[in-house]
């Protein structure tokens, strides 16, 4: 054998092929071919593949659309594809007045003959077919949301979300722990997803368990909307967002395009010492993590309930607590002309604790966009004693930026609470104006939103279910007036400037909510330099202030930096702190590690941290500890979910609200592109968290990450889920021995275009063909075997080739063809 012609043969076809080593982003492997036993090999010299059937990746003006079975045929000695009308119309093609004159199952070879400058256009060695056309020859697609029918309602399965976390301190005198655990139960069974949430804390030896949030939902897809029945939150844009165990319908913007329709909160404070940072939401805690001394922010919390301030409490090591609220809930829109959106919701009124009497109660809201400047809106609350009634309008001012009004009117048998028995009812008014506009050629980004109650005699719901409770409890709280301002200053070169303000007054004491942050970046020869002044004011805990300055510089590569950073901050008590920070990342961002050595009040205390961060397929851990003066503190941190299906158990990182599975047969280690940490696991599988309802996401195999005997068929899937589903997608996997066979027939090369198969086995993807040098590229062969090639039209020309496989990794092997 002459190995120089067999090694000169590999490189020319691993060129020609584009095997996965080149080619991991359209990857094709010769199985795509499904053509007949017979070769024109005078054809194929000519043109490089024959007519037949190709399974290629299909591309509509450049974006992906799926995968299809494409036919071309031999036209006038050139490879055509046959594409049939109906199929370009349901790609979004427009029927123009010469299409219309074929039937929907004519076929079309050349896309130039009925649109200008429109074109078909393909790489079968990439596995790749364009179309491209002119926008204004395409119908406005509904963002890849066609028809409903492509939404995927995934599998019935049991989820399941852990966190859990905690800290031991550990000093001279005493010794103090701290847990959090909370579990997200799921069930999704016959497109209902029913959902609760366990909750255990333990802060200083006090413990509070809760279950919460339990309900299910379905989709009424008709309405383009939500049902859920349980323990719910109304969904509002005018009134005050409410806890209720009930009903509920409202509209699902997700299930609209983008262009029809319109987040995560963040949440930022300073902690004084190492301290317990707690957050709940409608009484309920929802995160709680161990902090530093320093400057904190959280911009990955994950709400549930896209409504209802965050009350975030800072638990420091020394006893002293400070409470401060983060206002979130969901923003209002403009409306899509003739687009409209509504929430209905009734039952009962659930309070959080004892200070409110639980009416049965209904609410109701409905936005309306009269035209693509104007959305009227109206909305109502009524119960027994107390109803209200609001109406608002958005309006569009281009280039003067966006601006919202709303008027409420409220009426309330006001008697628990005067206790006069000749003043039966109350009326008051509420106003709510905000102004938004951005100013893209200064770089500036500016937004207003203020609540005024007017005078004594407007009561929220929330306020006309307080009890006697509440009054003899001390706090006679009753909102006054709301501001929210943020600006956002682009100064070029000289960084950016950003500034957020919240203040809720009260009517009847001097109480007031504030939070000021103001922040100032800057890159200065590669340091990038920050400014930070934040204040704090609440009911509860007494004015706090902080300024700072942090510095970080990166050292070594851009793919594997280490960052090294300086920070020093002081609060209005007068102490200081000083701290300097390594830290760095792995190539592939999961893990992160932290070393910190820092001073506080004229070096008068020293403190020091280590930590690192490790995010597998399984789940995320953190483990962290510190010392100062005379205390140490070791704290962990972990999270994941668990998938229960058909006897399969799949443990996976934190599961979002939709999540997809992947299935990959002996694909163990497999690693999922874009998914940090995301790999295939013992089993075969993968769990993707990370999907957005009702669109369309590509899934893509990492193919260099491939077990060294496994093929894929392909390496990319879509998937459109409905809102919490589960979907899984298999990719077919061609399991077995890779071989470059040269093949000879009577001691002469076998003609270029043969077509080689497995034969008397299931591998039937096991094929390839012979190249110009009578050698072929197998996978998925068995360790012994025989093949079949082919080649012309008759009987003859065939022949048959036994095999025996010595090597795990690439064979190259020389046979005899026989008869």
């Amino acid at each position: 054998m002459n190995f120089n012609k067999v090694k000169f043969s590999l490189i020319t076809f691993l060129f020609l092929t584009h095997i996965k080593t080149l080619y991991a982003e359209d990857y094709f492997y010769p199985g795509a071919l499904d053509i007949s036993n017979s070769v024109d090999t005078t054809f194929f010299v000519k043109n490089q593949y024959i007519p037949g059937f190709y399974d290629l990746n299909v591309y509509l003006n450049g974006k992906f659309q799926q995968k299809n079975k494409i036919k071309f045929i031999d036209k006038n000695g050139e490879l055509k594809p046959e594409i049939s009308k109906s199929y370009l119309l349901n790609q979004g093609v427009k029927e123009n007045k010469k299409l219309s004159l074929i039937s929907s199952d004519d076929v079309i070879n050349d896309l130039n003959e009925y649109y200008k400058q429109a074109s078909f256009s393909y790489d079968i060695n990439k596995g790749r077919f364009d179309i491209t056309i002119p926008q204004v020859n395409l119908n406005r697609r509904l963002d890849d949301k066609r028809d409903p029918k492509s939404w995927d309602n995934g599998i019935n399965a049991f989820r399941l979300n852990y966190t859990l976390n905690g800290s031991h301190t550990f000093t001279h005198h005493d010794n103090s722990e701290n847990y959090f655990l909370k579990l997200e139960p799921g069930i999704n069974y016959a497109g209902w997803r029913l959902r609760s949430n366990f909750s255990y804390a333990e802060v200083d030896e006090s413990v509070k368990k809760n279950i919460f949030g339990t309900h299910a939902s379905h989709e009424i897809r008709k309405y383009h909307s939500q049902f859920s029945i349980g323990e719910v939150y109304t969904k509002d844009d005018l009134f005050e967002n409410n806890a209720l165990l009930g009903v509920q319908l409202f509209s699902d913007e997700e299930m609209k395009p983008d262009y029809l329709r319109q987040n995560t909160p963040l949440i930022q404070g300073v902690a004084y010492s190492n301290a317990v940072v707690i957050i709940k939401q409608n009484g309920n805690i929802i995160y709680q993590m161990n902090v530093p001394p320093g400057a904190f922010e959280i911009n990955d919390l994950i709400v549930n309930n896209q409504a209802g301030n965050l009350e975030v409490t800072v638990k420091e090591s020394s006893g002293k607590d400070h409470q401060f609220t983060v206002p979130f809930s969901s923003t209002v829109s403009m409306q899509h002309e003739g687009q409209w959106k509504f929430s209905l919701s009734a039952g009962k009124y659930q309070s959080q604790d004892n200070y409110h009497d639980e009416p049965v109660f209904f609410q109701g809201s409905f936005a309306y966009g009269l035209s693509r400047h104007l959305t009227l809106l109206a909305g109502t609350v009524y119960a027994d004693k107390y109803n209200a009634l609001a109406s608002g309008v958005n309006v569009g001012l281009n280039n003067f930026g966006a601006f919202s009004l709303g008027v409420s009117r409220s009426s309330y048998d006001s008697e628990n609470i005067t206790h006069n028995k000749n003043i039966n009812n109350l009326t008051g008014y509420s106003y709510k104006v905000g102004y938004q506009k951005t100013l893209y050629e200064f770089g500036t980004t500016f937004a207003l939103g203020q609540y005024q109650y007017n005078g004594q005699d407007y009561y929220d719901f929330e306020e006309s279910n307080r009890n006697d409770d509440y009054t003899s409890s001390g706090f006679n709280n009753k909102k006054k007036s709301r501001y929210e301002l943020s600006l956002n200053q682009n100064l070029g070169g000289y960084g950016s400037i950003n500034a957020a303000i919240y203040r809720q007054d009260y009517r009847d004491n001097s109480f007031k909510d504030i939070n000021y942050n103001i922040n100032y970046t800057v890159n200065v020869f590669g340091a990038n330099i920050s400014l930070n002044y934040n204040k704090t004011e609440s009911q509860i805990s007494s004015n706090a202030y902080n300024i700072g300055m942090n510095v970080q510089y990166r050292l070594g590569s851009n793919d594997n930096p280490i960052y090294t950073s300086y920070n020093i901050n002081n609060d209005n008590e007068g102490n200081t702190s000083q701290e300097v920070t390594l830290s760095g990342s792995s190539d592939d961002n999961t893990l992160n590690y932290y070393v910190t050595n820092g001073y506080r009040n004229d070096f008068s205390h020293s403190y020091h941290r280590l930590g690192a961060n490790y995010i597998t397929e399984h789940g995320r851990y953190a483990l962290n500890y510190s010392h100062e003066d005379s205390s140490d503190t070791i704290g962990y941190d972990m999270n994941g979910g668990i998938i229960i299906n058909n006897n399969q158990v799949t443990f996976s990182q934190y599961l979002a609200e939709t999540i997809g599975i992947v299935k990959l047969d002996n694909g163990h280690g497999t690693k999922i592109k874009n998914q940090t940490g995301v790999k295939v696991d013992n089993n075969g599988y993968a769990v993707i968290s990370n999907i957005r309802p009702y669109n369309y996401m590509n899934i893509d195999i990492d193919t260099l990450t491939l077990p060294n005997n496994l093929e894929v068929m392909e390496n990319r899937s879509r998937v459109m889920p409905t809102r919490g589903a589960i979907v899984q997608k298999k990719f077919d996997g061609n399991w077995g021995y890779k071989a470059i066979i040269h093949i000879t027939y009577v001691n002469q090369k076998l003609p270029f275009g043969s077509v080689v198969r497995l034969v008397n086995t299931k591998r039937n993807r096991s094929q390839g063909i012979i190249d110009e040098f009578g050698d072929v590229y197998l996978t998925g062969l068995p360790k012994k075997g025989t093949l079949k090639v082919s080649w012309g039209g008759d009987r003859k020309d065939t022949c048959y080739v036994d095999f025996n496989i010595y090597n795990d990794d690439l064979n190259v092997l020389s046979e005899n063809c026989h008869k």
